[in-house]
């Protein structure tokens, strides 16, 4: 598959997940959603707040491309 095909694929192209694959996903949200909530506990609300919790959703996001990559 070319670079620029696999580029867009998401988790559901490359079939059903693993139970290894889901433990991972979830093992890492856990984590990340901990973080969010440690970060939220000890700042103010904030522009800067804002954009930590948007690059742990981003993290996330890029987790799992890694877990689910084809």
């Amino acid at each position: 598959m070319a670079q620029n095909e696999t580029r867009f694929l998401i988790a559901q192209d490359g079939g059903k997940p693993s139970e290894p694959q889901l433990d991972a996903q979830r093992e890492i949200r856990q984590l990340i959603a901990e973080a969010g909530a440690r970060l939220e506990d000890l700042t103010e609300p904030s522009r800067e707040q804002s954009l930590a919790l948007t690059k742990l959703e981003e993290a996330l996001m890029w987790a799992g491309r890694a877990i689910f990559k084809p």
